[in-house]
């Protein structure tokens, strides 16, 4: 399997979006460190289609392999109080379903999670 970068990771996401692709990504993922960290990075970046399909991967990812997203737990944070699309906020919570979190973020994690539930506003 060829490993991507995230350059390639990026133009897949923008130019050639599917299921498909998405599991590409992630599985490159698995074995490059820096392409986990785009990946958060794309989440909270300036680009509204990039952190929607960026999500994707992410929520897939983290089926199987939720613990690479762990150094990341600020920045998942930030990312889900300050949501480019709903894809965002729906991967990370199916992100932190299979996450050992520490007992440092458990509360803000219950708190994010609760006004989700109750908003009337998220899918």
């Amino acid at each position: 399997m060829k490993v991507l970068d995230k350059k390639a990771a990026a133009t897949l996401l923008l130019d050639q979006f599917s299921k498909a692709s998405c599991e590409l990504i992630g599985q490159s993922a698995v074995s490059n460190p820096a392409l986990v960290n785009a990946l958060v990075q794309w989440l909270i970046g300036p680009d509204k289609v990039l952190a929607q399909r960026a999500a994707w991967v992410v929520g897939l990812l983290g089926d199987d392999h939720a613990d690479l997203f762990l150094p990341y737990m600020d920045q998942l944070l930030h990312a889900i109080r300050n949501p480019h699309h709903d894809a965002v906020a729906r991967n990370i919570v199916r992100l932190w379903q299979f996450m050992d979190i520490k007992e440092a973020y458990l509360g803000d994690v219950f708190e994010i999670c609760f006004e989700l539930l109750s908003s009337a506003h998220q899918a």
